[in-house]
């Protein structure tokens, strides 16, 4: 996807300022990246100065992926995990995201880094105001994994 440049921001982007949003992240065995993805996300959220919230499902993770998620928590006060001790399946977990967002806009971004909010959060709110849409998309293109 194309990355439009960061700034100066069109007046509909400004309008957008005022929305917050809400990141969903569905993670399972996640312990390398998720510090990673949280992080970028609020960054993300600073950079188009806007008010935002991460959703992690902790879907019955085995490695150190809750103890990360945790650890977080005492970073960031909108972080919000849903841990399960067995997994539920990505539809489930992103039924219980999609429910319990508080954001204007939602935002999935797996937790696997193939899609970096740093990037892509700015990106996709940027597209979304510039055509007042209510729903984008995007894709990655050049994936590492296959």
């Amino acid at each position: 996807m194309p990355l439009l440049p960061p700034n100066p921001l069109s007046p509909a982007i400004q309008s957008r300022k005022k929305d917050t949003i809400s990141v969903v992240i569905p993670a399972r065995n996640e312990e390398g990246t998720i510090a990673q993805v949280v992080e970028r996300s609020y960054t993300a959220f600073a950079e188009l100065g806007c008010e935002g919230e991460v959703l992690v499902v902790n879907d019955g993770s085995s490695d150190g992926t809750a103890a990360q998620l945790t650890a977080l928590q005492g970073r960031y006060r909108t972080l919000r995990v849903f841990t399960r001790r067995r997994s539920q399946g990505m539809t489930s977990a992103l039924q219980t995201m999609f429910s319990a967002s508080k954001g204007d806009i939602v935002i999935l971004i797996p937790a696997d880094m193939e899609s970096d909010p740093l990037l892509d959060v700015p990106a996709l709110v940027r597209h979304m105001a510039a055509g007042d849409y209510d729903v984008v998309a995007g894709w990655r293109q050049g994936r590492r994994d296959g």
